[in-house]
């Protein structure tokens, strides 16, 4: 466990050594996967909006966000997305200033 912290490592997958073939393939997904997270690193972070949920960093695209709201949990705002729904601390006036003037601040009544 010191060596995880001391190197920064996280365990991506958990591969069985059940047969050559299995392994190769495992590792070939793993592989895959890598890159293509890689891949999603290296956009223009600018199409993305960040937060931190815990101690795990996420990317949402922009154009998949619906909109931002208060949340009933003091200091948490929650993200709604087209196929997605997070919950971060944080405070809308802050992703005001963050994300203007690509959204609009609307306030509901009810």
């Amino acid at each position: 466990a010191y060596k995880t912290f001391q190197y920064h490592l996280e365990a991506f997958d958990y591969i069985i050594k059940d047969t050559d073939k299995k392994l190769r393939e495992s590792i070939c997904d793993c592989l895959k996967s890598i890159i293509e997270s890689m891949v999603q690193e290296t956009i223009d972070p600018s199409e993305f909006y960040t937060f931190k949920t815990g101690e795990r960093l996420c990317h949402i695209p922009l154009d998949e966000i619906d909109y931002f709201e208060t949340s009933p949990r003091s200091h948490y705002v929650v993200l709604h997305a087209k196929h997605d729904r997070k919950e971060f601390i944080g405070n809308l006036s802050d992703i005001e200033k963050q994300l203007f003037p690509r959204f609009l601040k609307f306030i509901v009544l009810t």
